[in-house]
């Protein structure tokens, strides 16, 4: 290939070179043979989207040719290599149908029209854009790895956090040349992002530096856990905690290895109120006007995945009692608490995935309020994920506890030494064979009726442990009662008709729905998608009625749904389907409630006079109070925890 080749190419811009070197050519070939000839001296790019730095890391294209694109040109893959940013492949077939108007092919962010990214990356040579209002959060990423893991950075940064509206600026600081070129583009793709030279304050309250871009960045929201922790004027700088992809510890803080490391986020947290020594410098935020000072942080909600080996430096003052803090004697020791209630180390393993998405399913946050209510028992208890259950610190652990919804929970191969091995089925029935069950020293269910049939056809004990409330959300007194919706239903469509939701619309009840998936529902009854579990207690306890509904196999087998709990501690009216059991429950309460079968039942709502069927708001009130005391997860937990300790014996495992 030479400088007739170059001249030739659609990825060849004779005047975007020309602005690089500040030399006016004659014609496109003597700029193409200039081109050629100095390519190996001068930091240049022969287009605006053919970078050679992104395509070429450390220049590799110097082993085999005079200029990168030559080499690019002489390569029969070239249709698969990216050449910028902001093109994922086949450079030149999308740069040969580029006009002023064509819109580039999208990668993170808007679609941008050519005549823009061209007057970018010109103005890019020699300006830098100017800034706009202050935000809450800059975010400064380096380029110190290189530009192509800062792009990755910043268009992570860019879904999690800019999209969405929060309040937080994408910070870089490039050098002239390759790396200026290149970052222009990929901020007028990311909005919200900006370049900034070398001696401009950032205009954030808070400033998070992101110093090594080798890390996997997080895909989900992390960010705000670090600003929330320097609301506290007593902190004086926070850093994440870094994790392996199974989430469990490489570094908390800049501590001696093996301190904390392979164990879990949870045992991190329990050391969250302590000051470091120092943070691990990957990633560091404070607040702007002050800099980076003592006390530091470590926030173990904010997590940032490695991918390589980080070194962990510094030993921390031999009289700090950090490890005792974190529940360790020392390194991979956990520690135990023979006096008293035992300290057992659990892990509450669930089939929701770790990314967000996983927060959708219901064993999600019962497995985190069973968590926090085995936490008030001082129990350390770490939430476990398919990602995550295979860590090799769960040979550290007492009791494994599998709550099993809508997905099987595979055992793992650690399990097999975990004193007790414990598995409560509290949905799903129908799926859950005596295969399952077995490995288990414990099995639970939430039905006694399924318990009991269980127990006979598999000749092993099946015990009965109904589903609960969380009670820190679900209790009387959230809101006047009848001040919010007339006839409420929280809950997803499944992708399947839901009777409850239909029958309401069939019989013209004036019904209000929180959900995500009911695209056939009208938009004057499809209020949101989404209803925030701590604002969920507050509505059920403002609505006229709650409408509730079970699976199928659910239904037939007596499993009364978490729903039901969570609406009778708030005090509202429930209208289930009929479950076996539930009137047992209501029994046992103290109170009553109807029940619906048919569109015909529900269609008694529209009668004047509805709510004298249910109790009185004062009566309802008594039996939440029960609710609270017998069914909320402190009791579960309480109930687990004998189990437990039944199980494992007198000793805790490692007692002497």
């Amino acid at each position: 290939m030479g400088a007739a080749e170059v001249a030739a190419s659609v990825l060849f811009d004779d005047e975007w070179y020309a602005a690089q070197v500040g030399v006016d050519f004659g014609t496109r070939a003597d700029a193409a043979a200039h081109y050629v000839a100095h390519a190996r001296e001068l930091d240049v790019s022969p287009h605006p989207l053919f970078e050679p730095a992104w395509l070429y890391p450390a220049g590799r294209w110097r082993e085999s040719a005079d200029d990168p694109l030559s080499h690019y040109l002489g390569r029969r893959d070239r249709a698969s290599l990216s050449t910028h940013p902001l093109l994922p492949d086949d450079a030149e077939e999308v740069v040969a149908a580029l006009g002023p108007d064509a819109l580039l092919p999208r990668t993170t962010g808007p679609r941008l029209r050519w005549a823009q990214v061209r007057a970018a990356a010109f103005a890019a040579l020699t300006d830098l854009p100017p800034s706009a209002g202050a935000p809450r959060t800059s975010v400064v990423v380096s380029l110190e790895g290189g530009v192509r893991s800062a792009t990755r950075w910043l268009r992570r940064l860019y879904r999690a956090h800019v999209r969405d509206g929060d309040s937080i600026e994408l910070v870089v600081r490039p050098a002239p040349g390759a790396e200026r070129r290149t970052m222009a583009l990929v901020a007028l793709s990311l909005p919200g992002t900006r370049l900034t030279g070398a001696d401009e304050r950032v205009r954030g309250e808070v400033t998070v530096r992101v110093d090594d871009t080798s890390l996997e960045p997080p895909e989900w929201a992390w960010l705000q856990h670090l600003v929330d922790r320097l609301d506290d004027p007593a902190v004086g700088q926070v850093g994440p905690l870094l994790v392996e992809p199974d989430q469990t510890v490489v570094a908390a803080a800049a501590l001696p290895e093996p301190f904390l490391r392979g164990e879990t986020p949870a045992d991190v947290a329990r050391m969250a109120h302590l000051p470091v020594p120092e943070l691990w410098p990957g990633v560091v935020a404070f607040r702007t006007s002050e800099g980076p000072r003592a006390p530091a942080y470590v926030v173990p909600d904010a997590r940032v995945v490695s991918t390589a080996q980080h070194v962990v430096v510094d030993p921390p003052d031999p009289g700090s009692n950090l490890h005792l803090a974190a529940g360790f004697e020392g390194p991979g020791r956990p520690l135990r608490i023979v006096e008293g209630r035992p300290a057992l180390r659990w892990a509450i393993d669930i089939a929701a995935p770790l990314a967000p998405r996983g927060r959708r399913w219901g064993d999600d946050p019962f497995a985190r309020s069973l968590a926090a209510a085995l936490e008030r028992l001082d129990q350390r208890v770490t939430v476990d994920h398919p990602e995550t259950r295979n860590r090799a610190s769960r040979d550290h652990d007492d009791v494994v506890l599998v709550v099993r919804g809508l997905e099987p929970v595979a055992p793992t191969t650690a399990d097999a030494g975990v004193p007790a091995r414990m598995l409560w089925v509290i949905s799903h029935p129908a799926e859950v064979t005596a295969e399952e069950v077995a490995p288990y020293d414990v099995v639970l269910a939430a039905s006694a009726r399924w318990a009991a049939g269980r127990s006979a056809a598999w000749g092993r004990e099946v015990r009965p442990l109904l589903q609960c409330t969380d009670t820190t959300r679900f209790h009387p007194g959230l809101a006047e009662p009848d001040s919010g919706p007339e006839v409420l239903f929280v809950g997803n469509s499944r992708g399947t008709d839901r009777p409850v939701v239909s029958g309401a619309l069939a019989v013209g009840l004036p019904l209000t729905v929180y959900g995500d998936g009911w695209d056939d529902v009208p938009e004057t009854v499809l209020k949101g998608r989404h209803v925030p579990n701590e604002e969920l207690g507050a509505l059920y306890a403002s609505a006229g009625v709650v409408l509730a509904d079970h699976w199928t196999d659910m239904r037939a087998e007596g499993f009364v749904a978490n729903r039901t709990f969570d609406v009778l501690a708030s005090a509202g009216r429930l209208l289930s389907d009929e479950v076996p059991g539930l009137a047992d429950l209501l029994a046992e309460l103290g109170t009553h409630a109807p029940t619906w079968s048919t569109p015909a039942d529900l269609a008694a709502l529209a009668r004047p006079g509805w709510r004298d069927r249910w109790p009185s708001y004062d009566e309802r009130v008594v039996a939440a109070e029960r609710v609270v005391a017998r069914h909320g997860f402190d009791a579960r937990a309480r109930s687990l925890l004998e189990l437990a300790l039944s199980t494992i014996g007198q000793g805790v495992r490692g007692d002497t």
